[in-house]
């Protein structure tokens, strides 16, 4: 629910002088109050889950994805060539072949995508679920 987490975090830029609890309740006070959130019509149902998301303190999970390189493909040993980034920073790729387990850092978001490289820019991303 990204457009949630923006939402929310303008409501809250409104009132930068309060503490974060004071910021909470004046969240809570707009979900309840509000017949909309941005864009999005908010029934009771998606009230109460709001306000109970915004009291519980919720976590925004970015979506996740790989960037596999176009025509890297092999049948010997059978796999793909990945690009993928380091806890640093640096970006690289490597081979993997269809029974290896992709690690983490084969697993990007679209903010980490946005700051990448251009030859990483160039790669199609493909939605991943990295369980």
């Amino acid at each position: 629910m990204m457009w949630f987490d923006q939402w929310a975090k303008a409501q809250r830029a409104r009132k930068a002088f309060l503490d974060q609890d004071s910021q909470t309740l004046y969240l809570v006070r707009c979900i309840s109050s509000s017949e909309t959130a941005g864009d999005h019509v908010l029934t009771a149902t998606d009230k109460i889950w709001l306000m109970r998301a915004a009291l519980d303190g919720y976590v925004v999970v970015e979506p996740k994805y790989l960037l596999p390189l176009e025509a890297t493909e092999t049948t010997d040993p059978r796999g793909q060539t990945y690009a993928g980034i380091r806890k640093n920073g640096q970006w690289f790729t490597a081979h993997l072949s269809a029974t290896q387990a992709k690690s983490s850092a084969f697993y990007v978001t679209r903010t980490q995508l946005e700051a990448a490289p251009a030859w990483v820019k160039a790669i199609e991303p493909i939605a991943a679920d990295p369980k």
